[in-house]
């Protein structure tokens, strides 16, 4: 069961029941399979995905760079757009059997930008703005967030971001390399590699409230 469940943790209890029923001739009931799971430390969640276009290798070369650093150096930038559906809540109550609804709009409205920086202290600089950045916008963030981190090797001089099109504008790494700040970039379809993903998260989640 642990193996299969390593495999396919996304496996209905039935489907376990079929597993071990066609690979090992066990013969077993649901809930004696649920029991189990529970007696080896496991418990159904709900799943987190990971893109499965990513390059596993490109990942791994990028935690042992990465690794590399002292933690403190590392300065992690990504931007999240936040909307009236940012505000709508999920979950809701009601009477068993009944729809639990609310009256929502299904237009997005006015959406802004959160663009924050964060290190292992907390978010160093941020900035919110109307719609999506742009380069020249992107270009201004960069300039004042530079102000706030010291060249390498002191804490807060290793700047991390993802591969949106306006990260590599070339005079993103003209104003790094002049502040002696090293860049890196997340491998392609990464965000879980990026702790920022965690505090847009907590943000979301405390504006549903």
């Amino acid at each position: 069961l642990l193996g299969l469940s390593e495999r396919n943790p996304d496996m209905y209890l039935d489907e376990f029941q079929e597993q071990l029923r066609a690979q090992h001739g066990i013969i077993v009931g649901l809930a004696t399979i649920w029991r189990t799971l529970v007696a080896l430390g496991l418990s159904r969640k709900r799943l987190s995905k990971v893109a499965a276009e990513c390059n596993e290798a490109a990942r791994e070369a990028y935690r042992f760079t990465i690794g590399a650093e002292s933690p403190e150096r590392l300065v992690f930038v990504d931007e999240s757009r936040v909307d009236l559906h940012t505000t709508y809540r999920i979950n809701g109550w009601s009477k068993k059997g009944e729809r639990a609804t609310v009256s929502a709009k299904f237009q997005r409205g006015q959406g802004y930008s959160l663009l924050p920086a964060l290190c292992s202290e907390g978010v160093i600089y941020s900035e919110v703005r109307k719609g999506a950045y742009d380069g020249p916008a992107f270009i201004e963030f960069i300039t004042n967030l530079l102000e706030h981190m010291s060249p390498w090797p002191a804490p807060k001089s290793v700047l991390v971001m993802d591969n949106c099109s306006i990260h590599h504008l070339d005079e993103v790494e003209v104003l790094c390399t002049q502040r002696g700040v090293p860049l890196y970039y997340l491998p392609a379809y990464s965000p879980d590699l990026n702790p920022i993903e965690e505090s847009f998260s907590f943000v979301k989640a405390h504006l549903r409230r």
